[in-house]
């Protein structure tokens, strides 16, 4: 069978940096794209609404809505930060991944994963995967929310 066949298409390349920070940022925030939509629109009501009382153009709020709003406003650039620092750990602690040449290859079965610094292949069949997304420049294939195969 050709590597390139109806019943089988391979992908090489590197991942990069900005590689990890999409599939980073698509894990927090766009599994559906009115997830990110709600979440940033939460983020900015609740935020305004802090503003407005602190600057006292609305009335003092009751505190548990205060304390919900305080929540949800530090909550946003939390997850942001948390996404980055992700990356950041990535980038500092795991070089060789970034230098590893990987071959994906999808076939009827699953998905074959080789390396160039790894001696095997790694196999997976189609239902070892609990779902497949598809971003504008990635696919990624969830085994669990730990374990994924990245395919930009």
């Amino acid at each position: 069978m050709d590597k390139n066949s109806p019943d089988r298409l391979s992908f090489t390349f590197q991942m990069t940096i900005s590689d990890y920070r999409r599939m980073m940022y698509f894990n927090s925030f766009a599994r559906q794209r009115r997830q990110t939509i709600f979440l940033f629109i939460a983020w900015v009501i609740s935020l305004c609404v802090i503003l407005l009382e602190h600057f006292a153009i609305i009335a003092p709020l009751e505190k548990v809505t205060h304390g919900c709003l305080m929540l949800v406003s530090a909550l946003a650039p939390f997850l942001v930060l948390t996404a980055e620092f992700a990356v950041w750990r990535f980038k500092h602690n795991s070089p060789k991944e970034l230098s590893a040449q990987r071959t994906v290859t999808l076939t009827e079965d699953g998905v074959e994963q080789t390396r160039d610094d790894r001696k095997g292949t790694g196999f997976e069949k189609w239902s070892d995967f609990d779902c497949v997304y598809e971003g504008a420049t990635l696919l990624i294939f969830y085994r669990s929310a730990k374990q994924l195969t990245l395919l930009p």
